[in-house]
């Protein structure tokens, strides 16, 4: 994939139900990054300290990467750090306030490289990392692990995920076949004709001009437990999105994702995989709170 040097910058507040004090641990203790943000994690919690995080849960960051150092640290309220991210030089600032038991964490990370083929690509691979990286916080704060741990060095030609939703599974299907419920969490306005062959679209259009990508139809649907679609992006070669949910238990359901596509290069497919990961994080959160306030 061609690249170009790019000036990026990505923001976004992120809810927690936890204090300040509480998550500030979790961003700085090496033992529980590791439970959560990273594969190995080392971390001295001092200006110009390590703040050093790499292997296969991280895209495009292996051991030799892992040359981020803090640049401000003052608990639980700021840690700022550098982080070159593939060909991006780039300085995360995450603050943090609230109360004993909210925390309103904001994320700023921007900076001059190369990550993917356009600047608008780059900063959705950082909002699908940091959503990805939020939601395994949250799940870890609440049940002692993160819910959804991809490995992107995964090669071949699919990108396959599951995570379990503390939801039925028909309040699920319901989420990702009735336009109003999507368009709180996923698309921008959807279309639904729930049948094999029907419109299935999510409204997206981006890039210069705006095209449309995403799905346009339903290859396969089985009400309340599967929906397959088609996929276009750019000038990728049109590919195939299952999602499968089953019952595991009282109000809970596993939510399996299977994206079929041709074998591409790195950094097109660690997208993917950051991309549906975060995907599934948003699914969970709305079906698990469908009020919550920063799911977009």
């Amino acid at each position: 994939m061609k690249q170009a040097t790019q000036n990026a910058r990505f923001k976004k507040s992120f809810a927690i139900s936890d204090s300040p004090e509480r998550v500030f641990r979790a961003l700085t203790a090496p033992d529980e990054l590791r439970s959560w943000f990273a594969e190995h994690a080392e971390v001295e919690p001092k200006a110009g300290g390590v703040y050093g995080f790499w292997g296969t849960l991280t895209p495009w960051t292996p051991r030799e990467c892992a040359t981020q150092r803090i640049i401000r640290i003052d608990p639980p309220r700021l840690l700022s750090y550098s982080w070159r991210w593939r060909e991006l030089d780039s300085t995360v600032i995450i603050t943090l306030d609230g109360s004993s038991k909210h925390t309103n964490l904001r994320i700023v990370q921007e900076g001059t490289g190369k990550v993917l083929d356009s600047r608008e690509n780059t900063e959705f691979a950082m909002l699908d990392f940091w959503r990805l990286s939020i939601g395994n916080l949250r799940s870890f704060l609440k049940n002692g692990k993160a819910a959804l741990r991809p490995n992107f060095e995964n090669k071949g030609d699919r990108v396959a995920l599951s995570i379990e939703i503390e939801a039925p599974a028909a309040a699920v299907f319901r989420a990702l076949t009735d336009p109003a419920q999507m368009d709180k969490w996923i698309s921008t306005k959807a279309a639904v004709e729930p049948r094999a062959g029907g419109t299935y679209n999510y409204g997206w259009k981006f890039g210069d001009p705006p095209a449309h990508c995403g799905p346009h139809r339903f290859l396969a649907i089985e009400p309340g437990k599967m929906i397959e679609h088609d996929w276009d992006h750019a000038k990728e070669p049109t590919s195939r999105v299952r999602w499968e949910i089953s019952e595991i238990g009282p109000g809970r359901s596993r939510v399996t994702l299977t994206h079929l596509r041709p074998a591409e290069d790195d950094s097109t497919r660690g997208g993917y995989i950051a991309g549906w990961g975060a995907f599934m994080h948003m699914l969970k959160q709305f079906g698990e709170n469908p009020e919550a306030t920063d799911l977009r």
